[in-house]
């Protein structure tokens, strides 16, 4: 049977221990392995899964454990409502999140020089949200007319919705929504680098 240096190393050690304390029986050693992958050398009767027979030699009730390794342990990814937010810039230079209005899915480019949400009129129609009343919005094209919805579901990264007042704008295409600082100001928003993070 082919043995390791290491299994070689604890056999001579666990023989010279048992002739030392004079023990005359002859007893069989195990190698074993727990569901944690530690290795156990024992003489104990060892009538279970993960263990091996390694040989026999002198008798004596003594262990010796390997040290564990230490195997880098992967950190859960935080989603917590206690977590940062850490948001990638885009190619094109602006920072998109992924939230949910109302239940429905939508890609929000992050406005912090927009006062609240701004959802485009497809978008709104698709979350099924209706202005209650008329505004006029003040953008950098000019000043159009769009409507307010109050107390809608608003949510990203995962996070419980929370109810917003939303504005949707019929002048902005039918792919962008802005997530504003009627929803940002929960966060400490700090950018460096390529990267935003929005902290509790």
């Amino acid at each position: 049977m082919e043995r390791s240096p290491g299994d070689a190393r604890i056999l001579l050690v666990l023989a010279a221990i048992a002739i030392g304390s004079g023990a005359a029986n002859a007893d069989t050693l195990y190698k074993c392995t727990d569901p944690l992958g530690s290795v156990l050398y024992t003489n104990e009767s060892a009538n279970k899964l993960g263990c091996t027979p390694l040989g026999t030699y002198p008798d004596g009730s003594r262990m010796v454990q390997e040290p564990e390794r230490k195997v880098p342990k992967v950190r859960p990814e935080c989603t917590g409502e206690d977590c940062s937010i850490k948001i990638d810039k885009s190619k094109d230079g602006h920072f998109y999140v992924d939230g949910a209005v109302n239940g429905t899915k939508v890609r929000f480019l992050i406005d912090t020089g927009s006062s609240g949400v701004v959802l485009n009129q497809g978008t709104a129609s698709e979350a099924n949200v209706f202005g209650s009343k008329s505004v006029l919005m003040h953008t950098a094209g000019g000043t159009v007319s769009g409507s307010i919805a109050l107390n809608v579901p608003i949510s990203i990264a995962n996070r419980p919705p929370i109810n917003s007042e939303v504005a949707i704008s019929p002048s902005l295409d039918g792919t962008t929504s802005l997530l504003g600082q009627s929803y940002l100001k929960m966060f400490k928003v700090t950018i460096q680098g390529a990267t935003m993070e929005l902290s509790p």
